[in-house]
């Protein structure tokens, strides 16, 4: 007889004991009572238990022959649990919860995984590529002359399926993939092949980075910057972080491969903790126009467009190539500019330009400073200060009717069925996804200022890796326009000179003035409202909590969410070395049902 200690996929951070026979193993899924209810659980320790001491309930039922997870993974996901204020129990079923729980029993060799930990010592690398041609090149080579198995991490399952049919008719290894739309049974099988073989090449998204792979050599993330590898559901983990961990932990490299850098790369790369291998051919890059978006430009039969660039579509079409428009979703921001005199207003802390919010207010997306708004120029008096730009369907309904004899289409997320005889794509930035299947001459940014007029802290660097995606898939005599109000902004200059050190040197400047990452976490917390003194007090305790720590609150306010509930959202910002404590911090979470997501795409 023995006494289990089981956790279970709930937001507490608390372990409970259960009587079980001798023969059970721990790393497994078993069903025990959790308080009315039997749940599902997982055994992480068995402790010895004499015949007194028998007021312990008995686990019910056992699902698993073997192990599901190795110590390795154990221990990364308590990292992952601790980072992430998640609850342990969250992490493990996050990997194994959707693992069928009835299947054919399969003999599993038995490896002492810290026997074949290599002996090379973790180092982070990142390529940057021309193209995805050169990048399939490198992951070719990179199998070829590699023993052991290898992790590749991929932001969607269509760029995973691309890779993995070109490298398998090229390399004889032993290939698998790993997502999480996979069907269960085949998922749980390549899990265990992954937890059983040797010198597997593993393609994979998120999710496959948690794989127990016992002769584990490297972990490859593909376009580390996509917001893809950010967990939706809880515990919300960042997969580029998880590998990190990973390969520090078992001191093996890991290599990133992209076309541009983030600004947490940049700045790794400066401080000498990330390697840069830069392949890239800036001679080769576009023709990039930075278009100042005046009045007297504008052509006045496409009002979101300037003559020249209407001209450019025009030349692009007969000489047969494809023209993209790229416009977000949320088109009709209000930017606070004098359209006579040219003023824009800024921020007296960081010297960033003020947008119009939501509540009429201006608003730093930096600072998070709101401050009162008067419908007139402080510099000239004028009134015309509020711009409305147009959206998606306005700038295909006004091509359709300027030029009924071109075939136009749009390309969203809602709407991605692509046709070939198209002349104009209009849409998001999914339009990269199709840029390796037709000839594009011409790329255009009707409304740069719209991605960049978002109130987050890292909208900038978002239009930065947009631009970037389609720059390095053109051919050097294609071009790329960006039109734009503000064309002495740094980050039109990067752009226009080619000189991409200038945009990253002007935001790591303003985010060390203002303390966002790298230079410090941001945790987003949302408290669901109830009307009492009790949660009042909890609340207050909370804060005080966080303030006690380097953490400061940025703002709170009171929110909506999807289903209507109020919710107080609180955004902190917390010190890397000196966080809030762990323990106090899912003690509060336990009183209060609290969600905590840390530096999250969205604040």
């Amino acid at each position: 007889m023995k006494l289990a200690r089981v956790i279970f996929d709930i937001p507490i951070e608390r372990s409970f004991y259960y009587l079980c026979e001798d023969s059970i193993v721990p790393f497994i899924r078993v069903l025990a009572p959790l308080g009315k209810r039997r749940r599902k659980g997982f055994i992480i320790e068995l402790k010895e238990i004499s015949e007194k001491n028998l007021e312990y309930k008995w686990i019910e039922k056992i699902y698993d022959f073997y192990p599901l997870i190795n110590e390795e993974i154990f221990e990364i996901s308590k990292i992952v649990s601790r980072r992430y204020y998640s609850s342990l129990g969250q992490v493990i079923f996050s990997i194994i919860g959707n693992f069928p729980l009835r299947y054919e029993k399969k003999e599993l060799k038995k490896k002492k995984i810290d026997s074949i930990f290599p002996s090379n010592n973790f180092k982070k690398e990142i390529y940057l590529f021309n193209s995805k041609k050169e990048k399939l090149n490198f992951y070719i080579d990179l199998i070829s002359n590699t023993d052991g198995s290898t992790i590749f991490l991929f932001p969607e399952i269509s760029i995973l399926e691309e890779y993995f049919l070109e490298i398998k008719e090229r390399i004889d290894r032993r290939f698998l993939k790993y997502y999480g739309e996979m069907r269960k049974k085949a998922k749980f099988m390549n899990y265990l092949e992954s937890m059983n073989g040797e010198n597997l090449i593993i393609f994979g998204t998120r999710t496959a980075v948690f794989l127990p792979v016992p002769d584990l050599n490297r972990i490859v993330i593909d376009s580390p910057f996509d917001f893809s590898y950010r967990e939706k559901k809880y515990p919300k983990y960042n997969a580029v972080e998880v590998a990190e961990r990973r390969c520090e932990y078992r001191k093996i490299p890991v290599i990133f491969t992209s076309n541009t850098l983030g600004i947490k790369d940049y700045y790794e790369i400066k401080n000498n903790r990330l390697y840069l291998i830069d392949k890239r051919k800036f001679e080769n890059l576009p023709e990039i126009f930075i278009l100042n978006k005046k009045w007297e430009e504008v052509d006045r039969n496409i009002q979101f467009l300037t003559k020249f660039a209407s001209s450019l579509i025009e030349e692009n079409i007969l000489k047969g190539k494809k023209v993209g428009i790229i416009h977000n979703r949320k088109g009709s921001s209000k930017t606070f500019k004098c359209e006579k005199c040219g003023y824009i207003l800024r921020c007296k802390k960081c010297d960033s330009y003020l947008i119009l919010s939501d509540k009429n207010t201006l608003f730093c997306k930096y600072c998070k400073i709101y401050e009162s708004f008067k419908k007139s120029c402080p510099n000239c008096g004028s009134k015309e200060i509020i711009e409305r730009v147009v959206g998606i369907e306005k700038i295909y309904n006004i091509l359709k009717n300027v030029y009924p004899e071109f075939k136009i289409q749009k390309l969203t997320a809602e709407e991605r069925e692509v046709k070939e005889d198209i002349d104009i794509f209009v849409g998001t930035k999914i339009i990269s996804k199709i840029m390796d299947k037709f000839d594009f001459g011409l790329i255009i940014f009707p409304h740069a200022d719209s991605f960049l007029n978002i109130p987050e802290y890292n909208s900038e660097e978002i239009f930065f890796f947009i631009v970037n995606e389609f720059l390095w898939e053109l051919d050097k005599d294609s071009k790329v326009v960006i039109q734009t109000k503000n064309p002495n902004f740094e980050i039109f200059t990067s752009f226009k000179n080619k000189n991409f050190n200038i945009f990253y040197e002007k935001e790591l400047n303003i985010r060390k003035l203002v303390g966002y990452p790298p230079f410090a976490d941001i945790m987003v917390i949302e408290v669901p409202l109830k009307k009492s003194s009790s949660f009042e007090n909890k609340v207050n305790f909370l804060k005080k909590n966080i303030e006690k720590s380097s953490a400061g609150i940025l703002f709170s306010e009171i929110i909506k969410d999807k289903r209507g509930v109020n919710k107080l959202k609180m955004v902190v910002k917390t010190d890397i070395e000196n966080k809030p404590d762990f323990e106090e911090i899912m003690n509060l979470k336990e009183k209060l049902d609290f969600k905590i997501e840390i530096n999250p795409e969205v604040i």
